[in-house]
């Protein structure tokens, strides 16, 4: 897709970038910081279980067509898309940017071992760069998708928590040019095109630098100016934007379910599509099944997986 609507993609390099920030606040800048084995379980405990239930319409059309294999269970329940002779997506397509975070969530897993954060990050560096070389002569997928240029974004998101004081401190006028900007970026590319920078193209580790560019770029500046201009939002506007972003992993996920689901039903109302009258009902059904997901599933999960706690103490004087 290379222009108009499929510019919804941005959404997921702006995730991204929020996923290394929020990850590097609770794991490296969190006080207490935890344990490699107890940040792992809670962002494993955050992503997996609802996926998984999601997964099993999905799983069990699957198995009734024939098409249960064993490279997409893979990408499903390992979150790993390279176990086959291609690359594939899991059995809820969505989930394929899940590979990408469970490595991110891994990598700084080990960077908090032992506390040692110094040494870990010039080791996973020094693993970072062998893979990159690697990944040069050999044609394994698994490398593809480890050595992928996309998690630069996330990278752009662990920056941010660093400046994190001094984007509080910063004028507001800078917040709102950054977001202005960034916005004004992602238009931009909805007119003029941005070639192919699809799932598939990403996962391939074709064209993904030109994705950094035209969507993580001003993904980062988005983020950014939020974190500036965040002391600005207050009242209902500040809560209306915490639960939808409480409820928006739910959101991304359920979406195969409610816009297929409200587009067919709009079909048969009217008998006809319209692009525009057709993508803002499937987006009112998106955030409202997302919202429902989240409150009645998703959230009485997490409230039951937060009893399970890993009793392994901090080490004492961790070194940074």
């Amino acid at each position: 897709v290379d222009r108009g609507w499929g510019i919804g993609g941005a959404g997921v390099d702006i995730f991204f970038v929020i996923s290394g920030f929020v990850i590097t606040f609770t794991g490296p800048l969190a006080s207490p910081r935890p344990t490699g084995a107890q940040f792992f379980w809670r962002r494993w405990s955050r992503v997996a279980p609802i996926f998984y239930l999601l997964s099993a319409p999905f799983i069990a059309i699957a198995v009734a067509t024939g098409g249960l294999n064993w490279p997409q269970t893979a990408a499903t329940f390992l979150f790993w898309p390279a176990a086959g002779p291609d690359l594939v997506q899991p059995y809820l397509h969505a989930g394929w940017t899940l590979g990408f975070e469970m490595l991110f969530y891994t990598a700084m897993s080990l960077a908090l071992v032992g506390g040692r954060l110094r040494r870990n990050f010039a080791l996973l560096a020094a693993a970072l760069a062998l893979t990159a070389i690697a990944s040069r002569f050999m044609a394994w997928n698994g490398l593809k998708v480890l050595a992928n240029p996309i998690f630069v974004e996330f990278a752009a998101g662990a920056g941010l928590a660093i400046l994190w004081p001094r984007l509080r401190a910063a004028p507001l006028a800078l917040g709102w040019v950054m977001i202005a900007t960034g916005i004004g970026v992602i238009a931009a590319d909805a007119v003029i095109g941005v070639g192919n920078v699809s799932w598939w193209t990403t996962l391939e580790n074709t064209n993904v630098w030109m994705r950094v560019a035209v969507f993580g770029a001003p993904g980062a500046l988005l983020v950014a100016g939020f974190c500036v201009c965040e002391r600005a939002l207050k009242g209902r506007l500040l809560s209306l934007a915490a639960s939808l972003g409480d409820a928006s992993y739910s959101l991304y996920l359920s979406q195969a379910f409610s816009v297929p689901a409200a587009s067919l039903l709009w079909f048969q109302f009217l008998g006809r599509t319209h692009l525009v009258v057709t993508g803002l009902i499937s987006f009112v059904a998106a955030v409202a099944v997302g919202v429902a997901v989240y409150r009645w599933v998703e959230r009485p999960i997490l409230k039951d997986l937060r009893r399970v706690r890993w009793s392994w103490p901090q080490p004492a004087g961790a070194a940074t």
